[in-house]
């Protein structure tokens, strides 16, 4: 069987061997080690996604977070009174009673970020 292409090259050179004279490992295995290593991101990657496509699917508040904002919440809320004493005090002696709407940065995190986490949409 003659598996010869039906065109000639223009150019081909002669007197060359098929292989290096000589053999390295890293010349030999080069192309294996090239598809280990994508095959191994590849899984590796598919494991980060399966994991983040399982946490999206979770429906209840992490308790880890729950505890840690509810510790900052408690430390603003504390903070946040003795900042207030202070002022009531300043402003007291100063007697400025001009308020403007503000947002309240006072106010606790961890509702608002149950409301967020209860109305996030499940992706599929």
């Amino acid at each position: 069987m003659d598996f010869s292409l039906p065109l000639t090259p223009q150019y081909t050179q002669t007197g060359g061997t098929t292989k290096a004279a000589t053999s390295s490992l890293f010349g030999d295995y080069a192309i294996a080690a090239t598809i280990l290593f994508t095959l191994v991101v590849f899984l590796f990657e598919a494991y980060l996604n399966f994991r983040q496509r399982k946490s999206y699917h979770k429906t209840d508040f992490p308790r880890e977070l729950e505890t840690t904002v509810g510790n900052i919440d408690r430390e603003t809320k504390s903070s946040a009174a003795a900042a207030d004493n202070k002022k009531e005090e300043s402003s007291k002696s100063s007697g400025d009673d001009d308020k403007k709407d503000k947002v309240d940065r006072n106010a606790p995190i961890l509702p608002q970020l149950k409301s967020k986490f209860s109305h996030a949409p499940i992706l599929p």
